[in-house]
């Protein structure tokens, strides 16, 4: 069989580009060999219950519970995806057939694998087997490529067609191909744009890719596209939300606007704090639901431009105005309030919600900003909340930056028997156990707070362990001994603080121990679904490139679709395109989704949790005794 001098593709997906189908996809499964996974068979760590007896130190933190007890142990994912029917329980439905798979999807093929293909077909004129085919270059289209298959004994042309159909658009006069306008999807999906289109493209000797004008094009078309399925998607949203606050009693006022308490976070496209673009995210509380977002951007190309001319015309200055993707003029760190302040302001007119509790991490002053401006009237006040990770997250910084301060004024308090990077670690997760697990009453959360502070500080002479919380599960090992009816053993197992170096922790456990801070902190909630969700929007628009506000947008638009909905969103965002939903594309969601779900639960159990804090606490170990073993070894201007 000849090389090929140049294939074609035929083929796009929406989140993977280009694979290929398979005769065997659907069909009976392989038998799966074991996987080798080397020497585990002693070492396994139960899933359900992790053995703590075997390391003091991070023993204490095997049955964590990160949650109240009154709150579900179901991850988010199955929460969200609940709301639209999807669950575990539904892997049997509306999973398509190998046949229906195969009758309408896309695949790759070399052309002179198809040229030896149609030397076995017969000319239905002459019927010689003559027939050649090629591909018309003059007229493709970027991927949807023009076949010409002609006889070369009679000179008659069989076919001459497009081997792509076009979308449906009825408001274009010529609407783009339907391979095309996936290529622009599936490209976004991963967080590519037309360099990484044309790199692929010659990697795979496919000499037929879009112009850089025409990928531009689908690019607006998608960016329309994903504002329309975002809309659809938060109007669902929005709706679940009014019945869910319904089923506790919680109706609208006599205007129909329901008070909610949500969640509010920024993120930057950038790190350092020097981004151009900025994102703010608000989600509701009760349901995990996103309900809008906004984007920020301080920066155009074509602006910084034309400032250094003078002769500008005005003309061009009011028409670039319409579209210039600067909507900002600020600083990076301001983006996050000025984002709130948007999201705010739009919530009763656009949606009927009235943010009353706002849930923040207090690294910006959103919140200050927001009560100065009285967005819904002076006698409704907004209430603050603190999202109980970043408030354990201060105990760690703030012992990090005591270390470094001391160790300025030539005194050392870490290092071996002191505070060291693992007791660091041991302190943040206890002080964070001790607000989570008493969250509805202050007094005895700042009770254990200070209990924490005795507990590192207690020597065999004199224990200092009866404020600490008692019960076999109990974080402090001494509680556990006695609720066991066994011998605590010695401290020096346990690696407490000298009494000296606790003696300077007791004002950063005043400040944190703050009965208006801990108030706060009493519903125990997180912004772990907004960290969620930007996550998953730099995977659709990388922190590495630099992308202008519109494709940010559509990114953000995509990946919020997908945090509420899953995959299922794709099937909605292709009939907005005008794209016939394929059975492939439902096969694939409905895999994806079943996926999530799956990953969602297994990282959600108890002993997952408590094993990841365990390997956690032991890297933190190892790289303090390797710390301690090599000494100093990079610094700036250390070794001149």
């Amino acid at each position: 069989m000849p090389n090929s001098e140049a294939c074609f593709s035929v083929h796009c997906c929406l989140s993977t580009v280009f694979v290929i189908l398979r005769k065997e996809m659907g069909g009976v499964k392989r038998a799966t060999r074991n996987k080798y996974l080397g020497r585990r068979r002693n070492r396994n760590l139960s899933r359900s219950k992790v053995s703590t007896d075997d390391t003091a130190g991070y023993a204490d933190v095997s049955n964590a519970d990160p949650r109240p007890p009154s709150c579900d142990q179901s991850s988010a994912s199955k929460t969200k995806l609940s709301f639209f029917g999807i669950s575990l329980d539904s892997k049997n439905e509306h999973v398509s057939t190998p046949a229906d798979i195969q009758s309408d999807c896309y695949f790759f093929v070399q052309k002179d694998v198809l040229q030896y293909f149609f030397d076995k077909v017969l000319c239905y004129s002459c019927h010689s087997n003559s027939v050649r085919f090629d591909i018309v270059r003059d007229k493709s289209c970027g991927f949807a490529v023009k076949g010409h298959l002609k006889c070369t004994s009679c000179g008659i042309v069989i076919f001459e067609e497009y081997l792509c159909k076009r979308v449906y658009d009825s408001k274009a006069n010529r609407a783009p191909f339907e391979l095309n306008m996936l290529a622009a999807v599936a490209f976004r999906g991963i967080g590519c744009g037309y360099s990484a289109m044309e790199d692929w493209c010659g990697n795979m000797n496919i000499v037929h890719c879009q112009n850089s004008s025409a990928y531009q094009k689908n690019c607006e078309r998608l960016r329309v596209a994903s504002q329309e399925t975002f809309e659809k998607v938060r109007d669902e949203s929005v709706e679940k939300i009014f019945k869910e606050y319904e089923k506790l009693g919680v109706l609208p006022d006599d205007n129909g606007v329901l008070d909610i308490a949500v969640s509010f976070d920024g993120s930057w496209q950038k790190r350092g704090h020097s981004s151009h673009n900025g994102i703010g995210s608000v989600i509701d509380l009760l349901t995990g639901l996103p309900i809008d977002f906004h984007v920020l951007s301080n920066f155009c190309h074509k602006c910084r431009y034309f400032e250094s001319i003078d002769d500008v015309s005005d003309i061009w200055k009011e028409r670039h105005l319409e579209n210039c993707p600067k909507n900002f003029e600020g600083t990076a760190n301001a983006m996050e309030v000025e984002c709130a302040k948007v999201l705010w302001r739009r919530s009763e007119a656009n949606f009927k919600l009235r943010y009353s509790t706002m849930l923040t991490d207090g690294d910006s002053k959103s919140f200050d900003a927001i009560s100065e401006e009285n967005i819904y009237g002076v006698d409704r006040h907004i209430v603050k909340e603190e999202c109980i990770n970043h408030i354990s997250k201060r105990m760690g910084t703030a012992l990090r930056k005591l270390v470094e301060t001391c160790k300025a004024q030539g005194r050392s308090i870490s290092g071996r028997g002191q505070l060291t990077k693992e007791k660091i670690m041991k302190i943040q997760n206890y002080y964070g156990r001790a607000v989570k697990d008493n969250a509805n009453d202050v007094e005895l959360m700042k009770k254990r707070i200070f209990a924490i502070l005795f507990h590192m500080s207690s020597t065999n002479e004199t224990p200092k362990h009866v404020h600490c919380p008692p019960g076999k599960k109990s974080w402090c090992f001494w509680q556990r001994a006695e609720a066991s009816g066994k011998d605590p053993g010695d401290h020096k197992n346990h690696e407490t603080l000298p009494v000296e170096v606790g003696k300077t922790l007791v004002p950063i456990f005043r400040r944190l121990s703050d009965d208006g801070l801990l108030k706060r902190c009493s519903r125990a909630k997180t912004q772990n679904a907004n960290e969620s969700m930007h996550n998953l929007i730099w995977r659709y628009s990388p922190k590495g490139t630099y992308v202008g506000r519109k494709t940010l947008e559509t990114a953000v638009a995509l990946a919020v679709c997908q945090f509420t909905m899953g995959a299922t969103y794709r099937s909605m965002l292709c009939n907005i395109l005008g794209i016939c939903e394929k059975a492939p594309l439902k096969a694939f969601s409905h895999k994806k989704n079943l996926k999530r779900l799956k990953y969602a639960e297994k990282a959600a159990s108890k002993g997952q949790k408590a094993r990841r804090k365990q390997l956690k606490f032991r890297t933190a170990a190892k790289e303090t005794m390797l710390e301690h073993k090599e000494g100093i070894t990079y610094g700036a201007g250390e070794f001149d």
